[in-house]
């Protein structure tokens, strides 16, 4: 649509942020509602046992599993990231309403199904971040949704206490508090469809907007050299004429150039400078801007643009990745140990917290209250370090906001396995201090990783299987989230065993990354091969859209 091409390609990214922020605002929110009621919900609607809580919760991560790496090919193939959200809105509306609906406990069970099959769409997400983002810029880029979320994680408490007044009816169903969060949700996921129909953009990835850079560089150089050939327009009408049928076909190529870019900017570019020259021509006599495009230059690799060899080529190199290779390349060291370090985060975390709610219970006498209130505060200072880490990527590495991060959780996990078997259950005063204390360092280990992995990883995997890659970490990702809750809930009466392992597993994490220490940065810095996250400065538009020479990949 015409209005969209006057839209400069910063705002088209800082718009196309925030809604993907809302996204991860709503995931957040939409675990906060529906995780504290779910279990009272089947327990009291349906009379359910409680083994069916366990596979209702993990159904959301289950079908989050399977469809991740599908919606990374999906990205890799048509880079149409609108379309995507579009399509996994439409499964989380439909599950929060079966959810909603709630007839027996297997619509719930359902409805948690296609909301899962909704959220997979977070590694399509991830992909686009890494192939529009510049390198130094991605950390921060993914600190901003994983804050989000996180935001959203400490909105929903306040949601649910609204929710827990609902007794009414819509038709024949009965809203209260335990259907209402799926009404609630599929009313905010109904409002993100508009959003995202509305006002989001498909941002070019960093090679499409490197090309963009050198069609318009080509054009500025064009209109500089236009300058020189102004008297040509002054000659006879013979030789104009013939200026302004060269001029015809010419400006085609140039404008199917852009076009093939998917180059908003270049485009808007285009037509500026073109309609500017139109009026030098007209003020001089040309009658036209044939003087600007029969100045363009003539050069053996700009004659041969349009040729069939260059065709093939480029063919060749945006042909799909077939899916050998593409698993192939997933299968290299670096990737492997940092899908490692993501099994083991998200073993442990999920883990930690179903144990905390039972611990706190027996060690600290909590309550409901205060166990939210407990949430609550680690909520404010895992946003609190998000935003710590979005201002220490801009000058640390991201492998070294990783390993920081192991070093957090280890000490922490170390310490609470020390201290909470030897805690005598109840006695407040003495435990709460060193449990404070333990939980705190542990909570300000989260960023750094949640961050750094997502961050590195794309920097380590080949661009054009960022899709595919991205599926196959937040598979792994959902794997370890279905297993941890399951290890600490059935060793959570045996607070060293539980804890224990999770520390032998974070120093094994710690192991391998500094055993592979030389591999674990960006493929370009390795190869020494400039990618085009270095050769394109895309932070500002008054800035040069092609690199000096004195640019360091």
């Amino acid at each position: 649509m015409k209005w969209q091409l006057n839209i400069s390609l910063k705002r088209k990214k800082l718009i196309s942020q925030v809604c993907t922020s809302i996204f991860f605002l709503f995931a957040g929110i939409e675990y906060a509602v529906i995780l504290p009621t779910l279990n009272d919900y089947l327990k009291n609607e349906f009379h359910t046992k409680q083994f069916f809580y366990g596979i209702v919760l993990s159904a959301f991560s289950l079908s989050g599993v399977l469809v991740a790496p599908v919606y990374g090919v999906w990205y890799d193939r048509t880079h149409k990231t609108k379309m995507m959200i579009i399509f996994a809105n439409m499964w989380e509306i439909a599950g929060n309403i079966l959810y909603f609906i709630g007839i027996n406990e297997y619509f719930v069970l359902g409805g948690r199904l296609l909301a899962g099959v909704g959220a997979g769409v977070g590694s399509a997400i991830f992909a686009h971040i890494a192939q529009t983002t510049t390198e130094a810029e991605r950390a921060a880029a993914i600190s901003i949704l994983m804050a989000a979320r996180q935001l959203g994680l400490l909105f929903g408490p306040g949601f649910n206490v609204a929710l827990q007044k609902c007794d009414f009816y819509i038709g024949s169903f009965h809203v209260n508090k335990y259907t209402s969060p799926g009404l609630l949700m599929a009313i905010l996921w109904g409002l993100q469809q508009l959003l995202f129909l509305i006002v989001y953009f498909d941002i070019p990835t960093l090679e499409q907007q490197k090309k963009m850079a050198e069609a318009e560089a080509t054009l500025v150089s064009s209109e500089q050299q236009g300058e020189q050939f102004r008297d040509y327009a002054a000659l006879p009408n013979g030789s104009v004429q013939n200026a302004s049928i060269n001029q015809t076909e010419e400006e085609e190529e140039v404008k199917e150039r852009l076009l093939n870019g998917n180059g908003t900017l270049a485009i808007n570019r285009y037509e500026e400078a073109m309609g500017q020259h139109n009026v030098v021509a007209d003020a001089i006599g040309g009658g036209g801007s044939g003087e600007y495009i029969s100045a363009l230059p003539q050069d053996e690799a700009y004659m041969q643009h349009g040729g069939g060899g260059v065709k093939e080529e480029e063919e060749e190199k945006e042909k799909p990745p077939s899916f050998c290779w593409s698993l192939n390349e997933c299968l290299t060291e670096e990737i492997v140990v940092l899908l490692a370090v993501q099994f083991v985060f998200y073993f442990n975390q999920p883990g930690l917290e179903t144990a905390v709610v039972p611990l706190n219970e027996l060690y600290l006498n909590f309550n409901e209250i205060d166990n939210s209130i407990f949430y609550c505060v680690c909520g404010v200072e895992l946003l609190i370090f998000f935003l710590v880490v979005k201002i220490m990527s801009k000058k640390v590495s991201d492998r070294m906001i990783l390993l920081i991060g192991l070093v957090i959780e280890t000490l922490s996990l170390g310490l609470l396995a020390i201290f909470v078997p030897r805690s005598i259950p109840g006695d407040v005063s003495k435990n709460l201090p060193t449990f404070i204390i333990s939980c705190g360092i542990q909570v300000s280990g989260l960023a750094f990783l949640a961050v750094s992995i997502i961050s590195l990883f794309s920097k380590v995997v080949p661009q054009k299987i960022q899709g595919f890659s991205q599926g196959i970490r937040r598979a792994t990702g959902g794997l370890a989230t279905i297993m941890g809750p399951l290890w600490s809930g059935s060793t959570v009466l045996q607070p060293f065993l539980m804890l224990i392992v999770m520390v032998v597993l974070f120093v094994l994490s710690l192991v391998m990354v500094l055993a592979s220490w030389k591999r674990l940065k960006a493929k370009s810095e390795r190869t020494g091969v400039v990618s085009p996250s270095n050769m394109l400065n895309v932070e500002s538009e008054t800035e040069p859209l092609l690199p000096s020479d004195d640019v360091q990949a």
